[in-house]
């Protein structure tokens, strides 16, 4: 999106197959820590910015050092742009939190995970870095119970919908809309006869 609205001229091309396959390899043998000290004596100045124990982020910091540099070129022609954010009150989001979360427990959520486990899938894989996923996972292992998985649940994806209101805030150019309103206004397009 920031790249149609603002025009950045900072975008890489994707990154070369054979050095993400060479970094895997030297994670899994070395460690995450040896390229994390690469970074740091290579290129301090990203490291200082770069979460040197996410290992997805140091490996691509570490492509962009070993690969070729290359710039995506493209020119966009001129369009009018607008940004919209729909914004939802704090009291029907976190229902809205409640009730979504009772209702993947409803529909099998633990037998998913089940499913998964019998498929070889363990927590520490990175599809279930997913909010409530682990909790689940303790709950269906009896590490906990269920009501305070989904307790957890419904805390950590509250704490994630205030991080991205905080994000948005920041938005340039972004002009929010209650999703209340927005609704109201597109009701009479949404209904029909039978």
């Amino acid at each position: 999106i920031r790249a149609l609205f603002e025009g950045y001229d900072q975008m890489a091309a994707p990154p070369d197959p054979e050095v993400r396959a060479a970094l895997e390899v030297r994670q899994a043998t070395e460690g995450l820590e040896s390229l994390a000290l690469e970074l740091t004596e290579k290129a301090p100045t990203i490291a200082a910015r770069t979460d040197l124990k996410n290992p997805a982020r140091v490996r691509r910091a570490l492509e962009k050092l070993h690969g070729e540099p290359q710039k995506l070129d493209f020119q966009l022609p001129p369009f009018r742009k607008v940004k919209v954010g729909l914004e939802l009150s704090k009291e029907i989001l976190d229902e809205r939190i409640l009730v979504r979360t009772e209702m993947m427990v409803h529909n099998g959520w633990v037998q998913e995970l089940k499913k998964l486990r019998d498929g070889g899938y363990r927590p520490e894989h990175p599809g279930l870095r997913a909010i409530g996923y682990r909790s689940m996972w303790k709950a269906m292992e009896g590490e906990t119970d269920l009501e305070e998985a989904i307790a957890t649940t419904i805390a950590e994806t509250r704490s994630y919908a205030k991080r991205q209101r905080t994000w948005l805030r920041s938005e340039p150019e972004l002009t929010m809309v209650s999703a209340e309103d927005a609704f109201e206004q597109i009701r009479p397009y949404l209904e029909f006869e039978v």
